[in-house]
């Protein structure tokens, strides 16, 4: 946009660049001629104003001769400060006063935090791995180097950054290839030291990094919509990772196999499982946004036999308690709430987050080393409390049984989301312990136990009895063998 500030001959503007960037003018203005360019013929535009000196600034604020008007001279440098239109020209809308355009600003907020926009990892560009384990914190066995566990621990990480810098750029076929020339072209010298349990111990903390970084990178909150194309690179992804790992970890040590094989397939589950949940949000929210089908929901859960369901779900616990029956209770009427205020499918993600935290997570926390069975006793009653709720609602021909059915569905899938990814950190904190050291007895012993059972299934040389004839007399079999062995020993050198 370009236009005339004083006449044809005053000084020009420039406001190209996204209408509010505008060249500053020096040149002669008179205030008489920039009044005769404020006409009617035209959009009314103020754009410049003069420049007060020291003396006029200082006059100004005393109140003196000095705080008059500067007069527009020949010399006076104005700036461009914005562009309006005045309230006296017929171009004058209350959308261009600030009023207006506040509101246009909240407007336009609110219509785009209402918009489902498809989610990309490249946003995460640039997204650098959280720290690796320090060589110094280590418990290394004296018969490892530690200049070599430090070289190994670098080389590591850069490999890891590789790979998810490859994964935002959702170019998933490139990490086989890296996976392919980190392990197979490794170092001969660094060869020795990935069968030592520390190192094992360090690659599954550093792998535990790296999955939960890509899956935070690849789906930051499963309420994000995800396009289709990247769902199925996702789970096509999740497929393959295991069988690039068995051609990459080919002829190395078994007990890094095994850890690398362990933790990729319990992130690839973690995967699948977001991505399946993903759809099941998406689905979800429709339901729970409508107002209508909110409210038959409320009156057919109102109307299920809570006292039967209870009752049965309690029979199947190992060691029911009235503490159990007060949480069932107490976990239906939150659920009556959330249906009741017509909550979006955000506050029930957050009911779910916090009855798994205080149902799980803060009671496994009172005894360390529980949270397996804590988790199982939970899901058992969440799953038997759930499917007998159907039930229910099946026989009685509930007319809002599709959506319940829907939401159970969501629901389930988001617990068993969050109780694996509870417990691949849980396997990362016991590597982290066993990394440094700092492993309990019990582990100790279990660790004891693997090593002498996989002793005990390896094949080893028997040893060679000692012979003495004092004590015992040769047989006539061991005899025979013994000229046999010599016999064959003499042929042997013949032809050599």
């Amino acid at each position: 946009m370009r236009g005339s500030a004083g006449g044809r001959d005053g000084g020009d503007y420039d406001a190209r660049e996204q209408g509010v960037r505008v060249l500053t003018a020096v040149g002669t203005l008179s205030q008489d001629r920039l009044r005769q360019s404020l006409n009617s013929s035209g959009p009314a535009v103020v754009v410049g104003q003069p420049v007060w000196g020291p003396e006029e600034r200082e006059g100004a604020e005393s109140g003196g001769e000095k705080g008059k008007e500067p007069e527009w001279g020949t010399d006076t440098v104005y700036h461009y400060y914005g562009i309006a239109v005045k309230e006296s020209s017929q171009y004058y809308d209350v959308m261009y006063s600030k009023k207006g355009a506040a509101w246009v600003s909240e407007t336009g907020k609110k219509e785009v935090s209402k918009q489902t926009v498809a989610y990309s990892p490249r946003s995460k560009l640039g997204t650098l791995l959280p720290e690796f384990p320090n060589v110094k914190d280590l418990n290394l066995p004296a018969s490892l180097p530690e200049e070599k566990v430090s070289t190994f621990i670098m080389m590591y990480r850069t490999h890891c950054q590789r790979i998810l810098d490859t994964v935002i750029r959702a170019n998933f076929d490139e990490v086989q290839s890296f996976l392919l020339h980190f392990w197979q072209g490794m170092p001969p010298h660094m060869l020795p030291v990935l069968g030592s349990s520390t190192v094992v111990n360090i690659v599954g903390v550093c792998d535990s990094i790296l999955y939960k970084a890509i899956s935070g990178v690849l789906m930051p909150t499963v309420l994000q919509a995800l396009p289709d194309s990247l769902t199925q690179v996702i789970r096509k992804f999740a497929k393959q990772l295991d069988e690039w790992l068995k051609v990459a970890l080919h002829d190395l040590p078994e007990n890094l196999r095994n850890i690398k094989f362990e933790l990729s397939r319990r992130f690839s589950q973690i995967l699948r499982r977001q991505t399946s949940l993903n759809h099941l949000c998406q689905a979800s929210r429709t339901v729970i946004h409508s107002a209508d089908i909110t409210f038959q929901m409320l009156e057919d859960w109102r109307n299920v036999d809570l006292n039967s369901i209870t009752k049965q779900t309690l029979y199947t616990m190992e060691d029911s308690r009235d503490e159990h029956r007060k949480l069932i209770i107490q976990l239906y009427q939150e659920f009556d709430h959330l249906l009741e205020e017509q909550s979006p499918i955000e506050s029930y993600i957050e009911w779910l987050d916090t009855m798994v935290d205080r149902c799980v997570v803060k009671v496994a926390a009172k005894r360390q080393g529980s949270l397996k069975k804590v988790a199982q006793q939970f899901l058992l009653m969440w799953s038997c409390f759930g499917t007998r709720v159907i039930r229910d609602m099946t026989l009685h021909s509930a007319p809002s049984f599709g959506s319940f059915h829907l939401i159970h569905l969501m629901f389930d899938d988001y617990v068993l989301y969050l109780l694996e990814s509870l417990h691949c950190q849980e396997r990362a904190n016991e590597l982290m312990r066993a990394m440094k050291g700092e492993g309990s007895t019990a582990e100790v012993r279990e660790e004891i136990i693997l090593t002498e059972a996989a002793e005990a299934t390896a094949p080893t040389p028997s040893p060679v009895p000692s012979f003495s004839p004092a004590k015992s007399a040769p047989s006539v079999e061991s005899a025979t063998s013994q000229q046999k062995w010599k016999k064959g020993m003499e042929d042997e050198n013949l032809l050599s």
